[in-house]
């Protein structure tokens, strides 16, 4: 995970929004955080040589998160290939304790699968993953 979006967890800068539903409030948080690749940074891509040469949109991270005062849930979802299910639990655990969750399983990771973001897993035909990408290890 790069130092940018570890800073969109650190400071949570969530716009808040409310909603009455019978007796109760929902709150609503969201951010977006640019997660582009530097130019010449390898890209999963279709064969696995290729690296970005310049950049038409950048690569976000969005985040969701809803509390209705009695549970929360986070959805986050990036601009990126996919994840293998390490990388998926790591990113659960780092979300829930930031937010004081005790269950990880109440936030939701998601990619929109892109050819034009960066290795986020290694492949069988040798390439690597991005560390600037992935949370690191437990």
């Amino acid at each position: 995970m790069t130092i940018r979006t570890l800073a969109v967890f650190a400071t949570l800068s969530f716009s808040i929004l409310s909603a009455r539903a019978d007796d109760s409030i929902i709150r609503a948080g969201w951010f977006r955080q640019v997660i582009s690749p530097e130019i010449g940074t390898g890209i999963a891509g279709y064969d696995g040589t290729d690296v970005a040469v310049g950049k038409l949109d950048d690569l976000v991270m969005d985040g969701l998160c809803l509390d209705d005062g009695e549970h929360k849930v986070l959805i986050l979802a990036f601009d990126l290939l996919y994840f293998d299910s390490g990388t998926i639990r790591r990113y659960q655990r780092f979300a829930a304790d930031r937010l004081g969750l005790s269950d990880s399983s109440a936030v939701l990771v998601t990619c929109s699968h892109t050819h034009g973001g960066p290795h986020t897993r290694a492949y069988s035909k040798g390439h690597g993953e991005d560390e600037e990408y992935l949370l690191p290890d437990d």
